[in-house]
């Protein structure tokens, strides 16, 4: 970075004066054509040159050349390519594009950032001269890209790929249909395919990282996935994903049998793939294109992703073979089973798979995630040799065994006993068989007719006493009054991070939570409305809390006796607690009492 003292200020400025800060005389030969943003190839879909551009003459000098000496400060921090970089993490994508046409200088600078992560795959296949996009008549949406073969052949590559090349070496990440996912299709790929084996190109992309394959694709459509990772693999692709953030987007699905045929095609295309997640479903009719792979399921392929570190399936992926494989994968730290299937099938009793896996099955798999029925969960977490070395435990629990019922009041609330005695019998004895378990997270959801009710399971508590445990998260569960019943601080020693967003927490309560040594982070749902004095709390070291978190409901006495008692104790529990946050509606009648607590927690000497 240049030695140059720049005001911080100036550093800004730049954002403001963007739209003017442009130079209208170029010399040189040929053209470069400059996009304002990826969002004008939507708004324009029909013209040729890239719409709201702006086309210079090539060679990027101006007759007055900028000279940095005389040059303001907020202009000068636009040469400065690290300042540029700064002001381009907090610009949006029209704002960066706009600073691009300042100068040759800063489009050099601009272009690597701009256009480093790409929102949908046609903006940057339409820059291709022979890709002519195709539009629906009536709603104006891409229905395809046609690789037209009589305009490929009819200009020089160079021409052909002229402006793509300006861009496509820059692009690490790329949503393949846009940030809001709407499937179109390429229609003569092998055109397409052809010429960039006559550009010496073996990838669209060489230098892509990761791509997203999510869409709003229907079940009945000819899937053309393989395609787009036959045109993007490279040994660089690190990251495939398909419904990144899980289900329940049910727009966009894909059969097992194309599950399979997209892990057979990264085997060969993207060999050293880290992250990947896929979600088919069972009831979605593979194509004929899959027909053939029934001999080749994805779970026979799977093993030769030897790099895999990150898995994301549905849970009709969850059967004996399916597992067995998963087991081979010598660096998977991190999977996750959600729903995909609306009826789980047949597999081998949970001992038999056991018995089946090697001692050494699973050697660094630390984190899982498990958003699927009850039932699948505890058969999950049966599987000791696939649990043994879990650091980090994700559970979505649905406290309802038969979802067909749903309409059914009655039913309902049997399915909902029915699965409490399941959580309580056969789910929470299993934590136990997880000793490196230090993360605890375990989301509780429940069709119950009063759908405000959270559930009240003590056993938690003691499901939960184990003495490794770092972090604990329960939404949707408390433990009732059995809190006050046990010492927190022996249950939960090394324990730093609570989150009891259910529980309701009066000063009895948390003198309780108190005894936890290492506490430095707290969530509950506050009750602070009674004058309540704890006795003295035998431990050897007070808790770091600084700050407690208050879930949606608290209640907070507005009787200035009652705030200053509260603050007493608060200190008296944890010294170093300097005010308390409440997630609440801002016209709850109390708030000024929050106010008046954190100004005595604020100043002790006050109270």
């Amino acid at each position: 970075m240049s030695n140059t003292y720049v005001p911080t200020r100036f550093i800004i400025y730049p954002l403001i004066l963007a739209p003017r800060l442009r130079l209208d005389s170029w010399h040189g030969s040929g053209q470069v054509t400059i996009p304002n943003s990826f969002s004008s190839f939507r708004e324009n879909p029909w013209s040729k040159e890239i719409p709201g551009s702006r086309t210079y003459k090539a060679g990027f000098f101006c007759k007055q050349p900028l000279d940095p000496d005389n040059m303001s400060a907020a202009a000068y921090v636009l040469f400065i390519p690290e300042l540029l970089a700064m002001i381009c993490d907090f610009a949006d994508q029209s704002t960066r594009s706009r600073l691009t046409r300042v100068c040759r200088r800063t489009f050099l600078s601009l272009v690597p950032l701009v256009w480093k992560h790409v929102d949908g795959a046609q903006n940057l296949l339409t820059l291709i001269k022979f890709a002519v996009p195709i539009y629906d008549t009536e709603s104006g949406s891409l229905v395809s890209i046609d690789f037209d073969s009589q305009i490929a052949e009819s200009g020089s590559l160079a021409d052909l790929f002229e402006r793509f090349d300006l861009y496509a070496p820059h692009v690490k990440t790329l949503d393949i249909y846009g940030r809001n996912p709407h499937f179109y299709s390429l229609e003569n790929i092998h055109v397409l395919n052809h010429q960039l084996k006559r550009h010496a190109l073996r990838s669209l992309l060489p230098n892509l990282r990761g791509f997203n394959l999510t869409s709003n694709q229907s079940p009945e459509r000819s899937p053309n996935l393989d395609h787009w990772i036959t045109l993007l693999g490279t040994v660089n692709i690190k990251t495939v994903l398909m419904r990144p953030n899980g289900i329940p987007n049910w727009d966009c699905v894909i059969s097992h049998g194309e599950a399979s045929s997209i892990v057979a095609s990264l085997t060969s295309h993207c060999p050293n793939v880290r992250m990947l997640c896929l979600y088919p479903r069972d009831d979605i009719v593979d194509s004929p294109m899959d027909l053939g792979l029934l001999g080749n399921p994805w779970f026979k392929s799977i093993v030769r992703l030897n790099e895999l570190r990150i898995l994301s399936v549905s849970d009709g992926w969850l059967d004996d073979r399916s597992i067995l494989s998963l087991g081979e994968l010598p660096e998977l730290v991190f999977l996750e089973f959600g729903y995909g299937d609306f009826h789980t099938g047949e597999f081998e009793d949970s001992g038999t798979v056991n018995e089946l896996l090697p001692p050494t099955a699973f050697p660094k798999l630390d984190t899982l995630s498990l958003n699927i029925h009850l039932v699948d969960q505890i058969y999950v977490l049966e599987l000791q040799k696939m649990i043994k070395n879990i650091k980090k435990l994700e559970l979505n629990v649905c406290l309802c065994v038969d979802r067909v019922g749903f309409e059914d009041p009655g039913a309902n609330n049997l399915d909902f006993e029915e699965s409490k005695d399941l959580v309580r019998r056969e789910l929470l004895p299993l934590l136990a068989n997880m000793p490196k378990l230090k993360e605890l997270i375990v989301m509780v959801w429940s069709p119950h007719e009063d759908a405000v009710l959270s559930v009240e399971l003590p056993e938690f508590l003691d499901a939960t006493s184990l003495p490794q445990l770092k972090t604990v998260v329960l939404d949707g569960v408390h433990f009732g009054s059995c809190i006050l019943e046990r010492s927190l601080g022996s249950i939960w020693p090394q324990l730093t991070s609570l989150s009891l967003s259910d529980q309701d927490a009066s000063l009895r309560e948390l003198a309780s939570i108190a005894t936890i040594p290492k506490l430095s982070y707290l969530m509950v749902k506050l009750k602070l409305t009674t004058k309540y004095t704890p006795a003295n709390i035998p431990r050897t070291e007070h808790a770091p809390l600084k700050k407690i978190n208050s879930s949606e409901g608290a209640e907070l006495s507005s009787e200035l006796e009652v705030i200053n008692h509260t603050a007493r104790v608060l200190l008296l529990l944890w010294p170093e607690i300097r005010s308390v946050t409440l997630l609440t509606d801002k016209d709850a009648p109390f708030l000024d009492a929050v106010d008046e607590l954190n100004t005595l927690l604020a100043s002790p000497s006050l109270i």
